[in-house]
C-alpha cells in the first residue's frame, strides 16, 4: 500500500471514528431537542477536515460526499435544519458510507461507489435553506453597528437561539487580566464558565488600563442561574450583565472593539513572535502502525526467553562455581537485564492499550442501524468506555459483542405497545459497562427487556433434536443450550438474528481469547451477558507447576491462591472430589488424569492450586510448585488449536516446551460438568 494511501486512512478512521462518538451523542436531541452546539461543530469539523485531506489525495467520491455531509451539518449549526430521525438516518448512511469507501480504499480497490451520488443528493435537499427571518434581534438587545459587523453568522445564530430558550439567559461577562498572563487567565475563566452553559463569543475591548491589562467582553448563554454565574466569576473581578431584547428602546451597551492587527495587542517588540512559523509537531504524538507494535511486542518476547536461558545459565554457574569472580558479574549483569527488561515489557504493553469506547462507540452505531428498520425504542448507555483492553484482543472483541448487541435488540427489547402493558417504559435500555478486576476486564451488556422464556428454550431444543423430551436439566444448563451451534428460538429468521449463529461464535471466540461468557436472564425483566476477559494475552506472569511427570504453566492472573493439601481436606460431594477451604467447598480437577499424565509416585499430588475466572473458584490439584516468572505465549498450530484447556506452549529457555493452562475454559468445562 502506497504511505500516502496508508497515511490518509489512519487519519480518516481517526477522523471517522470521532464523528461516531459524536454522533451517538448528537442522536440523544432528537424530539425537538436543541443540539449541543459544541458537539455538531465537532462533528462539522471532522467532516470539513475529512473533505480536505481527501481532497489532497483526489479520492473524489469521498471529497464530495464529506463536503455534503458538511453542508447538512452546516445547516444544522446555524439552526436552518433540525435534528431528526431521518436527518439521523442520513448522517450515519453518510458515516456508513464513507468508511466502506475507505475500506475499498484499504484493500486496493478504488474509493467509489455509485451510491454516492444518489446519496449526495438526498444530502442536498435535507440541507436546503428553510429560512429564519430574525433580523434585527441584534439591533433589539442594543448592540451598535461595529459590534454586529465583529459577531459571525454563527455568533448571531447562537444568540438567537439562546433568546429562544426559556432555559437560557443571555449575559455579558466583562473582565480584565494582566497582559503578562492574560492568555492563561482567560483560559481558567474558561474553564469554569463552561460547565454553566456556552461561550458564544470572546471579545477584546479597550479598557482604562489599556497600557497594563486586556479587557474582554464575553457573551455567553446561561444555563443556570445568575447567581451561581456570578459566584462562579468572583474570584475573577468579572461583572455580570444580563442581555434582553428590548424593541422599544436600546440600551448603551459598551461597544468591544473590532479585532486589530496582532501587533497591536502585543506588549513590546522583545515579546514579538519569530517571523518564521515554527516547524515543530503541535500534538505530541505519532500514529504507529498495529503490525508493527505486534513485531515488537515479539521482539519483548523472545528477549523475555533469552533473559529465561541467561538466568537458568547464572543459576547453573552459581551453583558449580560459587558467587564470585566473573560468575558475580554475570549474576548482576542478569539482575539488571531482568529490571530493564521489565520495564520496556511494560512500556511496550503501555503503547498496546486502548480504551474500550473506541469499540462501544461502533456498538453505537449497530444499535441505530438495527433500529433504522424497525418499530422498536431503544436507549444505549455505557459505563466505563475508558476501561483500556490490549488493542489486539479489542480488534477480536468486536464480532461477538455485536452478536450480543444484535440479540438483545432482537429477542430481548419488546415493541413500545407491549412494554407499556406490561408497565414498563416506552423506551427499552440496553447498558454496556465495563471495569477492570484484578489482571481482568469484566464486560457487561445488560437489557431491560423480555428476559429469557425458559420453556420456549427447552421446547425448541426438544423439536430440533438437541435433548431428550423426558431430559432434567436445571437453569444453567437450559441457558447453555443457547450456546449450541444452529440452536434458535426464532421460529423464522429476521435480517437481524435468528439463523442459529451467533452465541456459540461468541463462545468459541471469547474462549480463543482466554476469557469466560456468563448468562444470566430473568423473564420479564432483563438479560445479562457477562464476558470476562485477560488485559493482555501477550506476555504474562505465570505460575509454573508440574502434575505427573509433566510441567505446565498457569497464568497467575488466574491464580488467587496455592495451598498444601492436609488429610481431610478432600471428600467427595455427588461422586466428585472438592477440596475444603476455610467455609468453602471448591471443585477439585486433578490435572495428570485430566491430561493423561502418568501419576509420579503417592497420591500424585500434594499442593492445590485455586484459581478464579469472574465469581467462578475451582482447584487444580499438582505435585509440585516450581517457580514465577514471565512467559511468552506461542500457538500450537491449527491441528492442536482447538484442544480444549490449552492457551497454549512456551519456552522457558532450556529448549523444553511447557503447555499453558487456559484457566478459564477449564473453569468452564468443570462447571459444566458439576
Amino acid at each position: 500500500m502506497d504511505a500516502n494511501v496508508r497515511e490518509f486512512l489512519a487519519e480518516a478512521e481517526e477522523i471517522l471514528d470521532r464523528m461516531a462518538d459524536d454522533l451517538a451523542e448528537l442522536e440523544g436531541a432528537q424530539d425537538g431537542a436543541e443540539p449541543d452546539p459544541e458537539v455538531v461543530n465537532s462533528i462539522f469539523r471532522g467532516a470539513h477536515s475529512l473533505k480536505g485531506i481527501a481532497a489532497m489525495c483526489g479520492f473524489g467520491h469521498i471529497t464530495e460526499l464529506s463536503h455534503k455531509m458538511e453542508a447538512l451539518l452546516d445547516g444544522i449549526r446555524m439552526g436552518r435544519v433540525s435534528v431528526d430521525r431521518d436527518v439521523m438516518d442520513l448522517l450515519y448512511g453518510g458515516l456508513d458510507l464513507l468508511k466502506e469507501l475507505c475500506g475499498r480504499l484499504a484493500k486496493g480497490d478504488p474509493p467509489e461507489d455509485p451510491a454516492v451520488e444518489d446519496f449526495v443528493q438526498r444530502l442536498v435537499r435535507a440541507a436546503e435553506d428553510e429560512g429564519r427571518g430574525e433580523e434585527g434581534v441584534l439591533s433589539s438587545l442594543g448592540f451598535p453597528e461595529d459590534v454586529v459587523q465583529v459577531l459571525t453568522e454563527y455568533e448571531v445564530h447562537r444568540i438567537e437561539a439562546t433568546l429562544k430558550n426559556p432555559s437560557r439567559t443571555l449575559v455579558w461577562v466583562r473582565v480584565g487580566f494582566p497582559f503578562e498572563t492574560f492568555d492563561t487567565d482567560l483560559e481558567r475563566l474558561n474553564e469554569v464558565l463552561r460547565p454553566l452553559g456556552e461561550i458564544i463569543s470572546t471579545l477584546p475591548t479597550p479598557g482604562a488600563g489599556a497600557e497594563e491589562r486586556m479587557d474582554f467582553q464575553i457573551l455567553f448563554g446561561l444555563k443556570e442561574p445568575v447567581e451561581a454565574l456570578r459566584s462562579a466569576v468572583e474570584a475573577f473581578g468579572a461583572e455580570v450583565e444580563v442581555l434582553r431584547p428590548a424593541p422599544a428602546v436600546q440600551r448603551e451597551v459598551p461597544a468591544p472593539a473590532r479585532p486589530r492587527e496582532p501587533a497591536e495587542a502585543r506588549p513590546s517588540r522583545e515579546s514579538e513572535a519569530p517571523a518564521s512559523t515554527p516547524l515543530r509537531s503541535l500534538s505530541g504524538s505519532i500514529r504507529v502502525d498495529l503490525a508493527k507494535l505486534d513485531r515488537l511486542m515479539n521482539l519483548v518476547g523472545e528477549l523475555v526467553l533469552a533473559r529465561s536461558h541467561i538466568q537458568l545459565v547464572s543459576s547453573r554457574l552459581r551453583e558449580r562455581l560459587g558467587l564470585a569472580g566473573d560468575v558475580l558479574e554475570l549474576s548482576k549483569a542478569q539482575k539488571t537485564l531482568s529490571r530493564k527488561l521489565a520495564e520496556l515489557q511494560q512500556a511496550v504493553m503501555d503503547v498496546r492499550m486502548v480504551p474500550l469506547g473506541q469499540l462501544f462507540s461502533k456498538l453505537q452505531r449497530v444499535v441505530h442501524q438495527i433500529l433504522r428498520g424497525s418499530d422498536k425504542e431503544v436507549d444505549l448507555e455505557i459505563q466505563g468506555a475508558d476501561t483500556e483492553l490490549d488493542k489486539l484482543i479489542i480488534e477480536d472483541l468486536s464480532d461477538p459483542l455485536i452478536h450480543v448487541i444484535r440479540n438483545a435488540v432482537d429477542h430481548g427489547i419488546e415493541p413500545p405497545q407491549v412494554r407499556e402493558a406490561k408497565g414498563k417504559p416506552r423506551r427499552g435500555r440496553i447498558r454496556i459497562a465495563a471495569h477492570q478486576r484484578g489482571n481482568h476486564v469484566v464486560i457487561e451488556v445488560e437489557d431491560d427487556g423480555a428476559g429469557i422464556n425458559r420453556e420456549r428454550v427447552r421446547a425448541k431444543a426438544v423439536e430440533r433434536g438437541f435433548i431428550d423430551p423426558d431430559a432434567e436439566l436445571d437453569d444453567r444448563e437450559l441457558l447453555d443450550l443457547l450456546f449450541v451451534p444452529g440452536f434458535s428460538t426464532k421460529d423464522e429468521p429476521t435480517e437481524v438474528s435468528g439463523r442459529g449463529v451467533g452465541m456459540d461464535v461468541l463462545r468459541k471466540n471469547i474462549a480463543r481469547l482466554s476469557g469466560m461468557i456468563e448468562l444470566d436472564s430473568r423473564e420479564g425483566e432483563g438479560t445479562r451477558v457477562t464476558v470476562v476477559l485477560p488485559i493482555t494475552l501477550a506476555i504474562i506472569q505465570a505460575l509454573l507447576i508440574r502434575a505427573g511427570t509433566m510441567r505446565f504453566a498457569v497464568p497467575l492472573s488466574s491464580v488467587l491462591e496455592t495451598v498444601s493439601v492436609e488429610p481431610g481436606q478432600v471428600a467427595s460431594l455427588e461422586g466428585r472430589p472438592v477440596l475444603r477451604l476455610r467455609e468453602n467447598t471448591l471443585p477439585l480437577v486433578r490435572l495428570d488424569r485430566l491430561f493423561g499424565v502418568p501419576e509420579q509416585g503417592g497420591n500424585g499430588w500434594k499442593y492445590a492450586v485455586v484459581v478464579g475466572v469472574a465469581e467462578k473458584r475451582a482447584a487444580f490439584a499438582v505435585d509440585e510448585l516450581v517457580s514465577q516468572q514471565d512467559v511468552v505465549i506461542k500457538g500450537l498450530g491449527t491441528r492442536l488449536e482447538a484442544v480444549r484447556g490449552i492457551a497454549g506452549a512456551t519456552d522457558l529457555g532450556d529448549q523444553r516446551p511447557i503447555l499453558v493452562l487456559d484457566v478459564a475454559a477449564l473453569v468452564e468445562e468443570v462447571f459444566a460438568h458439576a
